[in-house]
């Protein structure tokens, strides 16, 4: 992506409320618009490089894929997602933790 496009988003009001914590749904919807438009408007080489395809060598980590239901309520969670409180493991809001 274009430095420059990088710059407007990272400035966009919807990413400086989310950057303070503020969730997705409590942000002004015209915000939300805002970026959508500056991506989907943005000239394909802003967002786009398109190069040779090439092998990459190199041994590749699985990635960490499925669902778990939270041992405290119960809510199916990711498990990237999951959080360890003693010997359960728990869905972030069942965690007491921030994030």
């Amino acid at each position: 992506m274009n430095g420059d496009l990088q710059k407007q988003i990272g400035a966009s009001a919807f990413m400086t409320k989310r950057g303070q914590g503020i969730e997705p749904d409590h942000i002004p919807e015209a915000e939300q618009l805002e970026l959508v438009d500056l991506i989907w408007n943005a000239p394909e080489a802003d967002i786009l490089t398109l190069g040779e395809v090439f092998a990459f060598e190199r041994d590749w980590l699985p990635e960490v894929m499925g669902f778990v239901p939270c041992t405290a309520c119960g809510e199916l969670t990711a498990k990237a997602y999951l959080r360890v409180v003693g010997d359960k493991h728990v869905c972030i809001p069942c965690s007491g933790y921030e994030r």
